[in-house]
Formats: C-alpha cells, sequence, structure tokens
C-alpha cells in the first residue's frame, strides 16, 4: 500500500505548485512559464537519472519508447491546457475540473488495461464526480449552472481539457511503468515535455532563453521551488502507478481538491468557501472508497 504515500505526496506537491504557478502568470504567458518549469524540472532531476541509469538495466523497447513519447506529448497539452485554465479563472474552479480524471481513466482503464470496475470503485468514482459538480455550482441554484458556465468560462473549459490529456497518460503511464523503471521514466516525460515546448518558443520567439533567463533570475526561489516540486511530484507518482492500477492512483490525486479550495480562499480570497469545503468532504469519501 505505499503507492497511496506516493500519489498524495504527489497530490500535494502539485497544489503547491499551483498555487505558485497561479501567482507568477499574473505576469507571464502560459507558454512561456510552462516552458520554464519544464525545463527546471528536468535539470533538478538529472543527478537521480544518473544514479539510476548506473544502478540498473533501461529495458526500453521500441514500443515503450513510442509509449513515452505519447506521454511526453499528452502531459504537453495538459500542462498548457491547464496553466492557461488558471490564468482566466478561479483556481478553486479549475483545479476540481481538472480532477474529474477517475471517471476516464476509470473508463480506459477497464477498455484497455482490463483492469477490475468494483462496486466500491464505482461509487468512489461517482462520488468524486459529483463532489467536484458541486463546488463548480458557485453558488448557483440551477443544478445545471456548472454545464452552463462551461459553456461560457473558456478558463473552465481549459481544465476540462487538461483532465481528457492527463486522463489518457496516466493509461500509458500505468502500462510503461509496469514494465520499465519510473525513475528513468519521470527523466524521459520530464525531457520530452521541456524540449517541445522550449523548441516552441524558441521558433516563436528568438529571445526566449534571454527572457527565460531573466524572468529566473528575477523570481529564483518561486521557479526553484516549481520546478523541483514538480520533479520530485512527477517521480513520486509513477511509482505509485509502477505499484497500483491507474483506476486507483488518480483518485487520491483529487487530494488536491480540498486543498487548493482552502489555499483559493486563503490566498485569492475566492468565494462559496462553505459549500466548497462540504464537497471536498464528499470527495474525500470517494477517494477513500476507491483505495
Amino acid at each position: 500500500m505505499e503507492w497511496i504515500l506516493y500519489a498524495t505526496v504527489s497530490a500535494i506537491l502539485f497544489t503547491a505548485v499551483a498555487v505558485i504557478s497561479k501567482e507568477l502568470m499574473d505576469h507571464i504567458d502560459a507558454v512561456r512559464f510552462t516552458a520554464i518549469y519544464s525545463a527546471l524540472a528536468a535539470f533538478f532531476y538529472t543527478p537521480v537519472l544518473l544514479y539510476y541509469l548506473s544502478t540498473s538495466d533501461t529495458g526500453l523497447t521500441a514500443l515503450l519508447a513510442v509509449l513515452t513519447l505519447l506521454s511526453g506529448l499528452g502531459n504537453v497539452a495538459g500542462m498548457l491546457a491547464y496553466n492557461y485554465s488558471l490564468s482566466k479563472t478561479q483556481i478553486s474552479v479549475a483545479m476540481p475540473l481538472n480532477r474529474v480524471q477517475p471517471v476516464f481513466v476509470g473508463l480506459l482503464g477497464v477498455l484497455l488495461l482490463g483492469e477490475t470496475m468494483s462496486t466500491e470503485k464505482v461509487l468512489g468514482i461517482g462520488l468524486v464526480t459529483f463532489a467536484s459538480y458541486i463546488i463548480l455550482l458557485e453558488g448557483g441554484h440551477e443544478i445545471l449552472d456548472p454545464v452552463k458556465n462551461l459553456l461560457d468560462d473558456r478558463g473552465a473549459q481549459l481544465a476540462l481539457a487538461s483532465a481528457v490529456f492527463f486522463s489518457a497518460t496516466s493509461i500509458i503511464d500505468r502500462f510503461v511503468t509496469e514494465q520499465f523503471s519510473p525513475q528513468i521514466y519521470t527523466f524521459l516525460i520530464l525531457a520530452s515535455m521541456a524540449t517541445a515546448l522550449n523548441a516552441y518558443m524558441i521558433k516563436k520567439d528568438s529571445n526566449h532563453v534571454n527572457k527565460s533567463l531573466k524572468e529566473i533570475l528575477n523570481y529564483r526561489k518561486m521557479y526553484a521551488y516549481a520546478g523541483l516540486m514538480t520533479a520530485i511530484a512527477y517521480l513520486v507518482l509513477y511509482i505509485a502507478f509502477s505499484q497500483a492500477e491507474a483506476s486507483k492512483v488518480v483518485p487520491v490525486l483529487q487530494l488536491q481538491v480540498p486543498l487548493t479550495v482552502l489555499l483559493g480562499q486563503e490566498l485569492f480570497k475566492e468565494g462559496h468557501i462553505i459549500q466548497k469545503i462540504i464537497a471536498s468532504i464528499l470527495l474525500i469519501a470517494g477517494v477513500i472508497l476507491v483505495v
């Protein structure tokens, strides 16, 4: 059951990164920001990679290499969609929508990986989704208000899109880490994200490197924390995937929702806190059912 601890640590770290992201993206484009902190995450992770390369056999096959590339691209799409959503809507709205992943992962896990779907898991996934929906009511009186808000809120749409991308990569991550070192896989994902994003930004802006260095120097502590915590968060997440089914690991990551709800109220003065806290309690109950 170590995977529960790893998944929980990952959820806490990703929450901290989301708060830092919300602060930094007040003055920087989401693509440039994502390119910067993904590169820093790969940089901080390099010593871990070197250690595991010297102590274990990689065993990377052609199929696993292709799947790793697909996961890297999916993570890029997911990170961009999520960071754009943070820049366009409240963090206590973006995070719950991003966290409806258990629904997609549960279905894909059954269809593609042959994972079992017990009664408890179905009830847990349903409760997690219901709780996220309540959070999105935002004090509305109509049950369909979240759907209406979703149609009008670009940030909410991007958050939901990020959930789809991350759900697909979660299935790939589970399949690959069952057969390949999660410690080495972590670097491959971080490096592929950093390479793709920075290559795009350099093509778009020839001064991207200089601007990025200036940005890092101006906010060195926040970027250092974001890069380091992202590296650790991905590492413990992939270790969790190597030990448990994706449809179990992903619901644990929903713990990000109550954490961001509380932080959204404390740091960004976001509203309807009581409603969101009650929904968060239901969400945690759903996680317990799943695991």
